[in-house]
């Protein structure tokens, strides 16, 4: 049962990857295309060859606006998640992890996680693009949580504290979460926005360490006999490996548990 629910997971990775680098070389042409006719129009000068070109290159117009209204979605990601962060990283010398902390201590409430999280999509929505659950798949997590109201929950991947502060909000009282982060700069920021959320170490414990490191000795280092709920947001080449060797703490119903938050069509 592990090793199919493993194989169809690794398929679906293999869909995503290749329609999203699809996507790419659509975009790539989009943007040559778009170049080429930029450059023809602005060095054309008037001999027949070059009203030719000139032809040629508006001709490929309504392509390159269809792209560009297509997948403008990417060129909008590409604006907020890379130019505006580096001049960000170059005006205010702090990270976007760190000014992401920031803003979320200046405006959010003390002790109240939804306001953390509003706050932290708020951020997000209008400041600066981060990678993290969001509220629409957390939505999902928030469902699957109160249905089966896990009390021992491992996850893999803190980053800023987001997604560990969404699971800890839901856990029924007496749970305990085990959020790991292999960076130590994020695994810092992380631990401040947990405890200004107001859970104490008593339901959240954040390990830093690299997950490949954590999960053998949880037995030997935690106690740990089982986990009811695992959350994987960390670096997608390690899920595989890391599924694997948290088989013997879960179940197959938990491993979908897992997938469903990946693949929400599941």
């Amino acid at each position: 049962m592990n090793s199919g629910i493993c194989i169809y997971c690794m398929y679906l990775f293999c869909v995503l990857a290749v329609t999203h680098l699809l996507v790419c070389v659509q975009v790539c042409v989009c943007v040559y295309l778009a170049v080429c006719l930029c450059t023809t129009l602005i060095v054309s000068v008037p001999c027949s060859s070059t009203m030719v070109s000139g032809a040629i290159a508006l001709a490929f117009l309504p392509l390159v606006l269809t792209f560009i209204i297509r997948y403008r979605y990417y060129f909008v990601l590409f604006y907020r998640a890379v130019l505006v962060r580096m001049w960000y990283d170059c005006t205010t010398g702090l990270s976007r992890e760190e000014r992401a902390f920031q803003y979320v201590l200046t405006h959010a409430i003390p002790g109240d996680p939804e306001s953390i999280l509003e706050t932290f999509d708020l951020w997000c929505s209008k400041v600066e693009f981060i990678s993290n659950i969001g509220p629409k798949k957390g939505k999902i997590m928030d469902r699957i949580l109160s249905e089966h109201c896990p009390l021992t929950v491992l996850e893999l991947g803190s980053h800023c504290g987001y997604s560990t502060v969404r699971i800890a909000r839901a856990l029924p009282l007496g749970a305990r979460l085990y959020s790991v982060e292999m960076d130590a700069i994020n695994a810092a920021i992380a631990e401040k926005i947990i405890r200004l959320a107001g859970f104490d170490d008593d339901t959240v414990e954040l390990i830093v360490s690299p997950s490949d490191e954590v999960i053998p000795r949880l037995r030997a280092d935690y106690g740990l006999e089982r986990l009811d709920f695992v959350f994987m947001d960390h670096w997608k080449k390690c899920y595989r490996p890391d599924l694997q060797v948290t088989n013997s703490f879960i179940t197959p119903y938990d491993l979908k548990s897992v997938f469903m938050l990946l693949f929400p069509s599941m």
